[in-house]
């Protein structure tokens, strides 16, 4: 079963509570309850929900299991983004000076605390490897931190901690930063801005690839997860972006393509490149689809089959991708709804009997490093896609091996091949013996 967590916005009079519903049926499954974080201050690992409060440095943890709230851990500051890592052993943390908070998720130490922009902090996110931070701010510009430079204690040392990797361009606050699949090293990262545009970046060169410019300002975003379609939310409704488009439409409007090439149609070709501006209304791929209400959180379902989308008006409606229709009104709130989030169901199939979320150090200090902790290191697969083709191809033949079938075949295949030495050294023997006879007659 697929959940969809989400929040809306809270009175004076009434504090919110963040609901998880069945995706496809719409049945509440159940309420997180006294829970009113930021609309980018809720994640979750795999056993708790965790939501940073609105209106103080407070973080509210909720077992998967039950709906009372868990834990009420108080913070140094309050923090309005969060995120974190996919090894759920880091959880990084934003405020609104522009602070970067890192603990460990295995002991709560406090690793970490440093000023990463000058303004508000307000979206973090990890590579999908866990090897890269990537933060924004309302100063529109984007940074990408190491975080075996933010982790390793030694290198901190009386120096100034500097980002891999910084983009600069948009003119206004960034209202949604999206990293691209893939390893660190070839992967993209995707930000929208007031200023209504979108930019995509190379993070291993940091170059500026594209810059989408749109009809008016954006309010969220999210993208494909093979990265192929952009979606985009604002006051008027919800566009498509296609990534890739027919190469006619592509040779036509690229002044670099000759117009003696003939390129087969059935071929897709990338949208701008090279730091190229491509305007999404000019786009005969792009569609724009009308809302009742201006929408402001948007998302995807765990295939990319549905568009889930809030807005002001406390709607939240299900999309289908291909005929860009609403195909249901999942939920109907009074206030706007400030936040979505799909993920496979970890309600009913976590125990209650878990372990207590651990407690957020509120100062840096030394004694995590004298202490154990207990983790289950899972092969993510990753190591996998940056090895070299004849490394694979060689794990590959080991991991067949490794099972009984591969063992039989293993064993048939040594049994041929012992016959087959077996003979050519009979006839060898044959051929030598032949020899010495005639050698002797002599």
């Amino acid at each position: 079963m697929e959940l969809l967590l989400s929040g809306y916005a809270a009175t004076e009079n009434e504090p919110t509570n963040v609901i998880a519903h069945n995706l496809h049926t719409g049945t509440l499954v159940r309420t997180f309850r006294q829970s009113t974080p930021f609309p980018q201050a809720a994640c979750s690992t795999k056993t708790h929900l965790l939501s940073f409060q609105r209106r103080r440095p407070q973080l509210n943890v909720h077992g998967f299991g039950k709906e009372n709230l868990d834990q009420t851990i108080i913070l140094p500051e309050t923090i309005i983004s969060s995120a974190v890592s996919p090894c759920d052993s880091w959880l990084v943390g934003g405020t609104e000076k522009g602070s970067l908070y890192i603990w460990s998720i295995l002991s709560g130490a406090l690793i970490h605390a440093f000023r990463a922009h000058y303004q508000p902090l307000t979206h973090v996110s990890f590579s999908s490897d866990g090897m890269l931070i990537h933060t924004a701010s309302n100063d529109g510009d984007i940074n990408v931190w190491l975080m075996s430079s933010l982790t390793d204690r030694s290198s901190m040392a009386g120096s100034t901690v500097k980002p891999f990797r910084s983009f600069s361009g948009h003119k206004r606050a960034i209202v949604s930063l999206i990293n691209g699949s893939g390893p660190s090293i070839s992967s993209r990262l995707y930000t929208a801005s007031e200023d209504s545009t979108v930019r995509v970046w190379d993070v291993s060169t940091g170059n500026l690839l594209t810059t989408i410019a749109l009809s008016s300002m954006p309010s969220c975003m999210t993208i494909d997860p093979a990265e192929r379609v952009i979606y985009v939310g604002n006051d008027k409704g919800l566009v498509w972006i296609p990534l890739y488009t027919s190469s006619t439409a592509h040779s036509e409007n690229n002044p670099n393509v000759s117009k003696n090439i003939t390129i087969p149609s059935s071929v897709p070709s990338a949208i701008g490149g090279l730091g190229r501006v491509v305007d999404a209304n000019e786009s005969k791929d792009a569609h724009t689809v009308t809302s009742t209400s201006p929408i402001t959180t948007i998302t995807l379902s765990f295939d990319a089959s549905l568009i889930i989308t809030g807005d002001k008006g406390g709607s939240i409606l299900v999309w289908d991708v291909v005929s860009r229709q609403v195909l249901r009104r999942l939920i109907q709130y009074s206030t706007s709804v400030t936040f979505l989030k799909c993920l496979i169901d970890k309600v009913n199939y976590i125990p209650t009997t878990h372990n207590t979320f651990p407690v957020l150090k509120r100062m840096i200090t030394d004694d995590y490093l004298y202490s154990d902790v207990n983790m289950v290191i899972h092969d993510d697969g990753i190591e996998e896609l940056m090895q070299a083709p004849d490394t694979l191809s060689l794990s590959s033949e080991l991991m067949t091996h490794n099972t009984e079938s591969g063992w039989r075949a293993k064993a048939e295949s040594t049994e041929m091949e012992l016959k087959e030495t077996r003979r050519l050294f009979i006839e060898l023997r044959g051929v030598h013996q032949a020899l010495w006879e005639k050698y002797l007659q002599k």
